[in-house]
């Protein structure tokens, strides 16, 4: 699944992602997330953080399957655009996720 959550505010920092997610975890105990890092994504500089935590319930099996997010927050002109591409624990997407971070493009 890919999200993209476009909103006012400042610069991020490798800080202030760890600190949003260390946020995040306190109302979800399944969360728990690798160390934040600069990264060159495209022509775009993004803060990028792997973190995984239980998907939507299933409305046949009624189970939250365990998933694995790669979050990139973007900058440019007083916004920020978090992209989060998520998938299953064990499903390999990490070439069409690269292709996607690297396409992002703001307009």
């Amino acid at each position: 699944m890919i999200t993209i959550q476009v909103s006012p505010g400042s610069q991020p920092s490798t800080a202030s992602v760890g600190k949003e997610l260390k946020q995040q975890a306190a109302s979800d105990p399944c969360l728990s997330s690798d160390t934040p890092q600069t990264v060159t994504a495209g022509p775009n500089q993004a803060i990028k953080v792997t973190y995984t935590t239980r998907g939507a319930k299933s409305p046949v099996t009624g189970q939250r399957n365990k998933v694995s997010v790669d979050r990139y927050v973007f900058f440019k002109g007083g916004k920020v655009a978090t992209v989060d591409l998520s998938n299953p624990v064990g499903v390999d997407n990490v070439d069409a996720y690269r292709m996607i971070s690297e396409s992002f493009r703001w307009a």
